[in-house]
């Protein structure tokens, strides 16, 4: 199994985008944890939540597991990706126009694996399950950035 916790910092002028992910993967003997910033560009800040989800996808080890857990604090990033995965053909035809090249990767990425995707409320004092591994990547997308 394997866990994929992202976020992402988007800058409206310049159109850059740091992704912060965190990955937690079972391996034999524990689990292993990777920490990753990646810079990029994106369209708006949804498209940059949508390269984060990419980019944490095209770093888990392969073999994929049976079962993907993507962890995001953008709602709109999992509408979209459910508009597409969860449709017996993959196809991002009811995805917002300016989202489906990114959309597309992220299916290219997943290679026909499950997926279960999950929001975690961001920006909050709250403590909630995944409170604070998503604080974590909040902070490692605006360093990337």
């Amino acid at each position: 199994m394997v866990v994929i916790f992202c976020d992402a910092s988007f800058d409206n002028e310049t159109k850059k985008c740091g992704c912060g992910i965190v990955i937690k993967q079972l391996i034999p003997n524990g689990v292993k944890e990777t920490r990753i910033t990646i810079s990029d560009y994106a369209i708006d800040s949804n498209d940059a939540e949508l390269k984060a989800v990419m980019h944490g996808l095209r770093h888990v080890d392969k073999p994929l597991p049976e079962t993907i857990n993507i962890v995001t604090d953008s709602q709109v990033a999992i509408e979209q990706l459910k508009k597409a995965i969860y449709r017996g053909d993959c196809s991002v035809e009811e995805v917002n126009p300016k989202y489906q090249t990114t959309v597309q990767r992220v299916i290219h990425e997943l290679a026909g694996e499950r997926v279960r995707l999950y929001h975690c409320k961001g920006h909050t004092d709250r403590q909630r399950k995944y409170s604070q591994i998503q604080a974590v990547c909040d902070r490692l997308a605006k360093k990337s950035r």
